[in-house]
């Protein structure tokens, strides 16, 4: 019973932290990307050019936030991935840190924050990446919901 509200507990965090970062419009454009090819090679293996620059590494904006499928939210926010660090900022707060991969997973490390939400410094947050094409796609399903946001590679 204490693992079944810990998890309920964590999805509304979550659901929370994603209304809070100012994501809480729908667009049923948006809404259909949830429906991505989720079988690319792990992030960590993709390249970009031949000096083995990782797929992940640029600046991304979010196109869209899912829970279990469903649409949270469709308002950007900007995520900068270098092979090592993170840099996340919406209109209503930023976070930074340290990113590590294995495999398909990247672990963020929180050392920056602002947010008012249980992610803040300290906070470890592990994520599977698939990154296809322009398309980077992250799934966090740690507290028994996925929760998946969705971001295209800014120009």
């Amino acid at each position: 019973m204490k693992r079944i509200t810990l998890r309920i507990i964590g999805l509304l965090i979550i659901s929370l932290f994603v209304l809070l970062a100012g994501c809480g419009n729908s667009s049923s454009a948006v809404a259909k990307q949830h429906d991505l090819n989720l079988s690319a090679s792990p992030a960590s293996e993709q390249h970009t050019n031949s000096g083995g620059t990782p797929a992940f590494v640029g600046t991304w904006i979010r196109q869209g936030t899912y829970t279990n499928g469903e649409l949270m939210g469709n308002k950007p926010a900007t995520l900068i991935l270098t092979k090592n660090s993170f840099d996340s900022r919406s209109s209503a707060c930023s976070n930074s840190g340290d990113l590590s991969f294995n495999g398909d997973y990247q672990t963020w490390t929180v050392k920056k924050s602002d947010c008012p939400s249980t992610i803040n410094v300290g906070s470890v947050v592990r994520e599977r990446v698939v990154v296809d094409g322009d398309t980077l796609t992250l799934i966090n399903d740690e507290w028994g919901a996925e929760v998946k946001e969705v971001y295209k590679r800014s120009s």
